[in-house]
């Protein structure tokens, strides 16, 4: 996944096509601080799919912790040629930090 904004986050995703829609893997590893407040300033981060035509589903919510590495994973009922883009943002207010572009 791309950077949209500046962040210590990295993850990398897999989708998979399935009659019923399309299930999306993601691992995802944050940044230790050392220093100051968190990289990324939110407790719960957000995997997001955007449709073609703009919609936006969120498909799963974890934690953020420093240091760590999460696997969240979720299905949406849209096939894989109808998604645009997969997100992480933040759950709380709708920052993106990283999308994937399909």
């Amino acid at each position: 996944m791309t950077p949209v904004a500046p962040t210590t986050l990295s993850a990398s995703i897999t989708l998979t096509r399935h009659d019923w829609g399309t299930r999306i893997e993601m691992v995802c590893t944050y940044g230790k601080e050392t220093d100051g407040p968190s990289h990324h300033d939110v407790d719960e981060l957000a995997m997001v799919v955007v449709s073609r035509d703009g919609k936006q589903t969120r498909v799963a919510t974890w934690m953020a912790l420093d240091g760590t590495t999460a696997t969240p994973g979720g299905s949406t009922s849209l096939p894989l040629d109808q998604i645009a883009a997969v997100r992480v943002e933040s759950a709380e207010n709708g920052n993106v930090f990283l999308q994937r572009s399909l």
